[in-house]
Parts: structure tokens; C-alpha cells; sequence
């Protein structure tokens, strides 16, 4: 509890972990009945509690870097510099390295939009915390108004802030503020206090910890005039693209607020092939979807099924972003109209091909 937890809670948080413990089986415990509680079942609890993986709590499990990597890859992809930061801070928080008066990490994520800069905060969320509905999001551009802190805080006497009442009830998580150029000068004082002190208090003066959360913030500063090396980015100069984002950032932001993040960290623009992967891997989630697997139907599709959405759905301005609406447009909808013309008879399965420009869903005879 001292080491992942708050230790200012001690004895409490302790005792209610014991408790936890105790009660994990559904076991009946008699006030008068002692029973042993072994250290692999709080350490189970403590893990239930919080999201972490065992192999980040227990100290007797090894952890791979390596497959951290590949967890994390699985979800991102053609932004190595960015998860590699990502995942030196779970190696960090293994070996117990990390600040224990600050949050667990804080990092400014930069770039164009489609990039993978909300999917890097997810997929964090996903590793560290088991379920990706514990990252935390604001939208800055709603909080841009004069005095918006007090949205986010609260107000004395009055209806409790929506940052502070989310980290008060799961204080372990991801939180993510995006296009946080977007927000009321307010919002980033509020953002130096959490960054500097890892907590904030709330408008009625009751203290919010931030020590068991990573912190992350996106911006698309420097977008609008990075240029034409923005597209597939195979002939963009990595540092020059580096560079014109963080002095983007460092033209915007106060000194005292850019200092306070462990990593300012551009993401590049996608290449050809990585917009390729991520085609690859929407086409296959979108075929995992109940409508086919439950009718048990295999859905088979090419390469240039692949390459051709990829053209389809990609964007220099908002990058892989519509390449869903493309694979929903070409790919879902015909499959939902096939199946629901011959619900009484579903084909043994399906082709998805490439036409000259169109792309084609057709099903065989059922069998």
C-alpha cells in the first residue's frame, strides 16, 4: 500500500486491503475466527483493486521489457520513439523508480491529429490498468471559456469538479487532456500544481492525489504549417518534423509549465506502410464483429482489399482517423445488406475484392 498506493493512508488503506483479501472468495470470515492471509491473495487483491498487472506488483514475477513493447505495438503503430517512452515508464514503476511525490508519468504528446497520440494513452490505460475505461478524457476545447477551472475543481458550496471527483473515485488511471492549447489560461495553472505537486485541491478545499495516475496532454500545435512532409511521410526529415513541433510547443506554453513534464514527445508522420498496418488491423477487427461470427461466416479479402482502403481512408490533414468511416462505407454496410437480403440462407461465406476502383462484397452459395 506505502509503495503503489497512498501511504499517507496508512494504517487504513492497509487494513482495508486486508480486508479486501479476506473477502475475495466469498468466504464467510468470523470476527472470532482468525483466519491466514497469504501474500499471493493480497497481492491478487491489491491487483483486482487497482487494474495493475501481477507482474508489475509482485515482486517475485519478472517482467519483459520487451513484451511490454510488443503489448503496446500491438496497438500503435509507427511511433516507436513515442512507445518506448511509454514503456520505460512501466519498467519504472516495476522496479519502484518512478517520483512518489509526483504522478506516475507526464508527458506532452505532439502532432498532427490521426497520428496515435490518444491511441498511445489507451493503450497504456489498457496495459497498465487492464481496461481502457480507466483513461480519464477532457476535451479542452470545452473547457476554454474564462474560468473554467472551476469547472474541472469545483466550487465551494456548490456541485463537485469533474477532474477531481473522477480521480477521487479511481485514483489509479490514465488522464488525458486533449488539445490542451485549446483550454483557459485557469486550466493550465490547475495543470503546474498537478504536474509539480502531484494533487490538486478541490473547491471545497479537500486534497485530490495525482500520484497513482500518469498524466498526459495532446496538442496539435504546429500542424496547420508543418507542411506538405505531413502526408505519408516517407521523404519528411524525422528531426526537422522533431523540431518544428517542440518549438511549436515551446513558442505556446509557459516555460514553467513545459519543464514540468518528464517527456515532450512529437509523433512522426505515418508512412505508407504504417497506414498499411493499420488498415490491416481496423479490416480485421471490423470482421470480428457478432453479425459474422455468430453466423460462423469466414469473410476472405487480398491484399489490395488492404492497400485500397488504405488509399481510401487515409488523409494528410486528419491522418488514419477516417480510415473506420472508409472500412464501415466499403466493407460493413455491403456485408449488412448481404446478410440481411439472405438472412433465411447466409452464403458459406464471403469475398471482399477490388474492382477497378470499387471495392466489391459478394457471397457464395450457402452450403
Amino acid at each position: 500500500t506505502e509503495r503503489f498506493g497512498d501511504g499517507t493512508a496508512l494504517p487504513g488503506g492497509a487494513v482495508q486491503l486486508l480486508r479486501a483479501a479476506a473477502h475475495q472468495d466469498d468466504v464467510a470470515v468470523d470476527a472470532k475466527t482468525a483466519r491466514v492471509i497469504h501474500g499471493p491473495e493480497v497481492t491478487r487483491a491489491f491487483c483486482l483493486r487497482t487494474g495493475y498487472p501481477r507482474e508489475l506488483v509482485d515482486p517475485s514475477s519478472p517482467l519483459d521489457p520487451d513484451a511490454v513493447l510488443d503489448r503496446l505495438r500491438a496497438r500503435v503503430v509507427g511511433q516507436d520513439a513515442a512507445i518506448v517512452l511509454l514503456r520505460d515508464l512501466v519498467v519504472a514503476l516495476k522496479t519502484a523508480m518512478t517520483d512518489p511525490s509526483r504522478p506516475l508519468g507526464s508527458y506532452l504528446l505532439l502532432g498532427p491529429t490521426g497520428v496515435g497520440k490518444t491511441e498511445s494513452a489507451l493503450a497504456l490505460t489498457e496495459y497498465l490498468f487492464g481496461d481502457a475505461k480507466r483513461l480519464c478524457r477532457f476535451d479542452m476545447s470545452e473547457y476554454a471559456a474564462p474560468g473554467s477551472a472551476a469547472r474541472l475543481v469545483g466550487y465551494y458550496g456548490g456541485a463537485e469538479g469533474a477532474l477531481t471527483r473522477r480521480v477521487r473515485e479511481q485514483p489509479f488511471g490514465v488522464v488525458l487532456f486533449d488539445e490542451v492549447e485549446k483550454a483557459d489560461g485557469s486550466v493550465h495553472d490547475l495543470l503546474l500544481q498537478i504536474l509539480g505537486e502531484g494533487r490538486l485541491t478541490d473547491g471545497t478545499g479537500r486534497t485530490v492525489s495525482f500520484r497513482n495516475t500518469v498524466v498526459m496532454l495532446t496538442s496539435n500545435l504546429g500542424a496547420d504549417t508543418a507542411g506538405r512532409s505531413l502526408g505519408f511521410g516517407e521523404a519528411a526529415a524525422l528531426r526537422d518534423v522533431t523540431a518544428h513541433y517542440t518549438g511549436a510547443a515551446a513558442a505556446f506554453f509557459r516555460p514553467e509549465l513545459l519543464n514540468r513534464f518528464d517527456h515532450v514527445v512529437p509523433y512522426h508522420p505515418l508512412t505508407a506502410a504504417t497506414v498499411t498496418t493499420i488498415a490491416r488491423r481496423a479490416i480485421a477487427r471490423a470482421l470480428e464483429r457478432e453479425g459474422l461470427t455468430r453466423r460462423h461466416i469466414p469473410v476472405r479479402y487480398s491484399d489490395d482489399v488492404v492497400a485500397r482502403v488504405a488509399a481510401l481512408g487515409f488523409d494528410p490533414k486528419y491522418g488514419a482517423r477516417p480510415l473506420n468511416r472508409a472500412i464501415e462505407h466499403w466493407i460493413v454496410a455491403p456485408l449488412a445488406k448481404l446478410l440481411a437480403a439472405r438472412s433465411d440462407a447466409p452464403p458459406a461465406h464471403i469475398d471482399v475484392a477490388v474492382e477497378g476502383d470499387e471495392i466489391t462484397v459478394r457471397g457464395d452459395a450457402p452450403s
